[in-house]
């Protein structure tokens, strides 16, 4: 039974992926055989295997944005809705029978809510419910707990009108304090990927001129000295690892082997450099880290792809 389940569900999952998914995995399968027959051994072969794989999980992030740039303009157009259904309640007419004159109206990603939601009103599915129904399927923190509020008030016999402009001021509120700290840190965006860049170009001058020439001069005063107090000699970090495909055991202990020298570990603190930025960048911006995830794989998968490269 569950195996059975679980093959359904697998079926749906498929069924759910567009051409544009297809497509996607089809290229980097492409990208992938060329790479591995035409420049294994070369400085491009791990180059373009982060290329073929990014160019897998694109379409799969391309889909979560989308969904969170309408998760933003559902939020955006909320208030709208609610000072259209206050100017509607404020002429007499009830709140259940406002929403129904309202629904027609251009609410952008929010139409489709607000149509189900008078079409379940319109065959008699009681007020609280259906607008239960309404901030479950949009799942946004602060639609659900608006709309908490107007079932506590509905339920409680509490003036409606009252509350909702009072909820539409504070959404109003809410919406200007965004938009005043998105429109401030777009200088800040700019200039975390300008720094990011300038923190690349000197960990690639680290890696290629200055650690050679370390090593060049392991027999001298300097060399000594680095030697004595790191414990690992500067020729030894700075020697060249080459990850091994001949199998997986020898995949592993290459891998592992490459993160312990320093080329493994200047690509991996680009890498937290990156993602970390992002982050950052997403709860400066919108208060919410997964915001961010945009600016962490951009700046994660350059990271990666210059490095790796260079």
């Amino acid at each position: 039974m569950n195996k059975t389940k679980k093959t359904d569900k697998l079926k749906n999952y498929l069924g759910s992926l567009t051409i544009l998914h297809y497509l996607g995995m089809a290229s980097a399968v492409l990208v992938f055989l060329l790479d591995l027959a035409s420049f294994k051994g070369t400085r491009w072969f791990i180059p373009l295997l982060i290329l073929s794989v990014t160019v897998l999980s694109l379409p799969f992030w391309i889909d979560f944005f989308l969904y969170k740039k309408r998760q933003r303009e559902v939020e955006t157009y909320f208030p709208d809705f609610v000072g259209d259904l206050v100017n509607t309640v404020k002429s007499g007419v009830p709140i259940s029978q406002g929403i129904i004159l309202i629904a027609e109206r251009d609410y952008g990603a929010l139409s489709y809510y607000v149509k189900k939601l008078a079409k379940q009103i319109g065959w008699a599915v009681p007020l609280h419910r259906a607008l239960t129904y309404f901030a479950e399927s949009i799942k946004n923190p602060l639609i659900s707990r608006t709309i908490s509020t107007v079932i506590e008030a509905e339920k409680s016999g509490g003036n409606i009108e009252d509350v909702l402009r009072g909820i539409t001021t504070s959404l109003i509120e809410i919406k200007e304090i965004k938009e005043r700290r998105k429109a401030m840190i777009n200088s800040q965006i700019i200039q975390t990927y300008v720094i990011f860049a300038v923190f690349l170009i000197v960990m690639i001058f680290i890696q290629n001129s200055l650690v050679p020439y370390l090593s060049r001069i392991q027999g001298g005063t300097l060399g000594t000295i680095l030697g004595e107090t790191s414990g690992v000699s500067v020729s030894t970090m700075a020697s060249k690892v080459a990850v091994s495909f001949a199998s997986m055991p020898d995949f592993v202990s290459s891998l592992i082997q490459y993160f312990t020298h320093l080329d493994g570990i200047f690509v991996m603190l680009a890498i937290i450099q990156g993602i970390f930025a992002g982050l950052v960048l997403g709860k400066l911006s919108e208060s919410e880290v997964t915001a961010g995830l945009k600016h962490s794989l951009i700046l994660a998968t350059a990271a990666l792809f210059v490095m790796t490269l260079f």
